[in-house]
């Protein structure tokens, strides 16, 4: 069990991850994207092994939990005034429930006046992702080259939500 971080409105938990939460997400990672992850960790030249060791090394796991349920995960790092997304997974019985707009809303909640801009990068298979993250109003910087992935930023708004128009 982590560190409690953050509760939403709806009780969504935010919880730093340790232990089998780090091995749960890994799992989840491994088992159902594996159909993209794979071949981009092949041609960025990194094995799995590698992967483990910059995922528990680099910036910060969080499982979200609903009651007592883990339904997911994010994998967050500080980049200068960036925050970059490296990963936003629910498993497969939680998804179509609306946590993945409640997880990017409370990100932005969270790291408005922190962050300048948020960024992720998006498989260009994964179109129910890329129609999430750009209702969001992420929008397309750049291709990562060689891999498949487009990379989406989203400009973050001094303020709290009610200022904005």
């Amino acid at each position: 069990m982590g560190q409690e971080t953050r509760v939403n409105d709806e009780g969504l938990r935010y919880v730093k991850t340790a232990g089998d939460d780090v091995a749960g997400f890994l799992t989840l990672l491994r088992e159902k994207t594996g159909d993209y992850l794979r071949p981009t960790l092949r041609s960025m030249g990194m094995t799995w092994t590698e992967f483990e060791e910059m995922f528990r090394s680099v910036g910060e796991v969080r499982a979200i939990r609903q009651g007592t349920v883990t339904v997911g995960f994010i994998w967050i790092e500080m980049r200068g005034s960036t925050l970059h997304l490296h990963g936003l997974a629910l498993e497969p019985e939680f998804r179509r429930q609306g946590i993945g707009s409640r997880v990017l809303s409370d990100l932005e909640d969270e790291f408005r006046g922190r962050a300048e801009t948020i960024e992720l990068g998006v498989h260009r298979s994964n179109d129910r992702a890329r129609r999430l993250y750009e209702r969001f109003g992420f929008r397309k910087v750049r291709s990562a080259p060689g891999v498949e992935f487009d990379v989406l930023q989203k400009r973050l708004r001094r303020g709290s939500p009610a200022d904005e128009p």
